[in-house]
């Protein structure tokens, strides 16, 4: 799986990367993602875990979303029509996609209380739980997102 917007986006996130790398080596690659999208990572090689990592979400026509994507990930929701009428992914994979798009994909999510997704009037609210090594914590994290503007993330 590979193309020419695959490779320039490994190697612009390699480069950020790089950047606190301190000569590490940063090693790239991307792997099917879910909804046919394109999950490509860089990481620093034996960085702490959860560390040293940047990813992005790649779609078809190379448009990448996430924090480091050239689109925020409602831009993803709006584009696959999950605010309206069209049919939602599951939510443990709507976990998935937010879990690249923001928390560079080494988030630990609970099982329980298992995620949720709500559609509302041109909104889509995922709500899902988040814990903390090593102390067990619990923390709920809501996305939000609206018809126009950002995805909203938060955390309590």
């Amino acid at each position: 799986m590979s193309s020419p917007k695959i490779e320039a986006v490994k190697k612009e996130l390699s480069a950020a990367v790089a950047k606190d790398s301190n000569g590490a080596q940063v090693n790239a690659r991307s792997e099917p993602g879910p909804v046919g999208l394109t999950v490509i990572t860089a990481a620093i090689e034996h960085a702490y875990p959860g560390s040293g990592v940047m990813r992005v979400l790649i779609d078809d026509n190379g448009v990448t979303y996430g924090v480091h994507g050239e689109k925020d990930f409602a831009e993803l929701v709006r584009a696959r029509k999950w605010l309206g009428d069209g049919a939602l992914p599951e939510a443990a994979i709507l976990q998935r996609l937010v879990d690249v798009a923001f928390f560079e994909g080494v988030a630990i999510w609970m099982d329980a209380p298992a995620p949720k997704v709500e559609r509302g009037h041109e909104s889509l609210t995922i709500t899902l739980y988040r814990t903390w090594h090593p102390s067990g914590g619990k923390t709920r994290v809501r996305v939000t997102v609206s018809a126009s503007g950002k995805a909203q993330v938060v955390s309590d």
